[in-house]
């Protein structure tokens, strides 16, 4: 047997094409019978350590080929099938849980959203999906998500405001080889608004208390401090505050 591949290697090593083929090639011929099964032929191939055997009829004679890339091409629609069948199934589960769930494809200068879960759709719409995700998470805010995810491949518990609602943010980054997607991202939010208030204000008031002010001021000095800055801190104190309370 010699194939295209046999041809390309004579060539590249400056041989006459006018030399005889029985130099060249791959001897001696491996062969299955047509009623073999496929598994039988992979079997034969991985022994042989060989990348194709001769197809043979009743008679012994050779009626065809079959490649490793031919069972590859046969299987290929099979598996793509079953993992549409998966991700439909996963998507299904993705669907129940408390958080939401967004899908984006990384297409080099903007990142797309393609899928969400039913209760990131309550949330923020069904016009999220095929747009942006700069649309939902601040542009400043995604740069530092994005630059992360390509570092890391993941990011954990960052918060982000949107308008009056905070969301802790967490995900991870999957490259892939597809033509012009440099990878996907899978995100998870989780509303922490409530929380966040419960934990930086005071219940009575709506006032900031002091572990949201010891935050607020630990963030600015190191602000400052790269910005080489000055940062001034005023107190006010109201006399007689207890007449009041």
């Amino acid at each position: 047997m010699i194939t295209e591949k046999d041809i390309l290697k004579i060539v590249r090593n400056n041989i006459s094409l006018s030399e005889s083929v029985f130099k060249f090639m791959s001897s001696p011929v491996v062969s299955v019978g047509m009623e073999d099964s496929l598994i039988t032929a992979v079997r034969i191939m991985n022994t042989k350590k060989i990348r194709s055997v001769v197809i043979e009829d009743q008679s012994g004679n050779a009626i065809g080929i079959i490649t490793n890339r031919d069972m590859i091409n046969n299987l290929e629609g099979d598996y793509t099938a079953f993992i549409e069948r998966k991700l439909r199934h996963t998507r299904d589960i993705l669907n129940l849980l408390p958080e939401m769930l967004l899908e984006i494809v990384d297409a080099g200068r903007e990142q797309l959203i393609i899928w969400a879960n039913e209760r990131a759709v309550k949330k923020f719409g069904d016009g999220i999906v095929n747009k942006p995700v700069t649309r939902l998470i601040p542009h400043e805010k995604w740069e530092k998500i994005y630059g992360t995810l390509g570092r890391f491949n993941k990011v954990e518990d960052i918060k982000v405001k949107r308008d009056e609602e905070i969301y802790e943010i967490s995900g991870f980054f999957i490259k892939t080889e597809e033509e012009n997607c440099g990878g996907k991202i899978q995100l998870i939010l989780r509303d922490i608004t409530d929380e966040v208030k419960l934990y930086t204000t005071d219940p009575l008031t709506g006032l900031y208390n002091r572990r949201f002010l010891n935050e607020f001021l630990h963030k600015d000095l190191e602000l400052s401090k790269r910005c080489q800055r000055q940062l001034s801190l005023a107190i006010a104190d109201i006399d007689d505050f207890k007449k009041l309370n």
